[in-house]
């Protein structure tokens, strides 16, 4: 939620969001009033009646006592964008990182960690928040966090960063219902041919590219490049992700991504992860196993109707891509289902 910058003094302490103490003094509450035990610090110079957790509630906070000119980047930025990062990056409770210009003076701010050089960058707002734009915040992380990511990390967030610039994944509707964009538009090009940029379903990617030129030499730029290669659009989860680098790293040819899978009336059964239509065969990632789950039988169903229809759905699980013999167990699984298929 977006705090404004001021705000009526009636309203301090009255409808739980975070204020200044210089506009909660010039309401009558006195300074010990301010600084006892029942309001929040989010930062110096800012209270809150209720604790801040969430990462864009405590930016919200920050924003009342950040220059005008500050935005948020990095982790921050890519956290209120609501872009994938790695496990031991996606922290809710570390510091808040900010942006300012170069012949700015840093932010010391305790809670924030400051930079500068946002007028090498392109900015936009979410949720009324300033921000680095997708494009800078995923450079910038690879730039400062290089060392500690992986080739798969910086693509599972390059596929994160295409899929919210373009916005091809399910949306829930206001009664409820899980709805898909009617018009799926996949890449024609094959992956690094002359026809690859060109292709209308490759514009999020080209962003990218052209943020990553633009910006030419910086730390982690072979990283950046190398990822490039591997970026997907239409990919709606970290683990999808994972799973097609994994089944193409070990020589399996590149499927379509969530793709509708039809019956013979054209009715959608179901969009398979991981879909090579040649062969009729279907990747679906499923996450742990578990006992039993409701919607178990969801999947039991759609399982039938897809092998009814004559396909053959491969399930992979968390262990198929944190277990080195499990990953050589599905790219075998695979890779014998593509082959049988093409003999029928």
């Amino acid at each position: 939620m977006w705090i404004p910058p001021s705000r009526e003094p009636h309203s301090i302490d009255r409808d739980g969001v975070p204020f200044l103490v210089a506009d909660a003094r010039a309401s009558g509450l006195s300074r010990r009033q301010v600084d006892g035990a029942r309001f929040f610090r989010p930062t110096s110079g800012v209270r809150s009646p209720i604790p801040l957790d969430g990462v864009t509630d405590r930016a919200s906070a920050f924003t009342l006592a950040l220059p005008d000119d500050a935005v948020f980047s990095h982790l921050t930025a890519a956290q209120l964008w609501g872009l994938a990062l790695p496990w031991h990056l996606d922290r809710q409770d570390g510091p808040l990182e900010v942006m300012r210009e170069s012949g700015k003076f840093r932010i010391e701010r305790q809670g924030c960690a400051s930079h500068r050089g946002l007028e090498r960058r392109q900015t936009a707002q979410v949720s009324g928040l300033p921000v680095t734009s997708l494009a800078d915040t995923w450079c910038d992380i690879i730039e400062k966090y290089h060392s500690r990511l992986t080739l798969a990390d910086a693509v599972v967030m390059g596929d994160a960063a295409v899929e919210l610039l373009c916005r091809t994944g399910p949306r829930v509707h206001p009664d409820g219902r899980i709805v898909f964009d009617k018009d799926e538009v996949h890449p024609r090009a094959e992956p690094g041919s002359g026809q690859w940029w060109s292709d209308p379903a490759t514009t999020g990617i080209w962003e990218l590219c052209v943020r990553v030129a633009e910006r030419e030499k910086f730390r982690g730029v072979t990283l950046a490049r190398s990822a490039l290669k591997l970026i997907r659009p239409r990919v709606w989860s970290p683990m999808e992700t994972r799973s097609r680098l994994i089944v193409v790293g070990g020589g399996v040819r590149e499927p379509r991504l969530n793709a509708s899978l039809r019956d013979a009336s054209g009715l959608t059964i179901t969009v398979g992860d991981l879909v090579w239509d040649e062969e009729q065969v279907v990747g679906a990632y499923n996450g742990p196993t578990h006992e039993y789950d409701p919607s178990r039988d969801r999947d039991n169903t759609q399982r039938q109707r897809l092998e009814d229809e004559g396909w053959w759905l491969i399930e992979i699980y968390k262990s198929n891509i944190s277990t080195e013999a499990k990953r050589y167990e599905l790219i075998r699984r695979l890779t014998t289902a593509l082959r049988r298929s093409q003999r029928r």
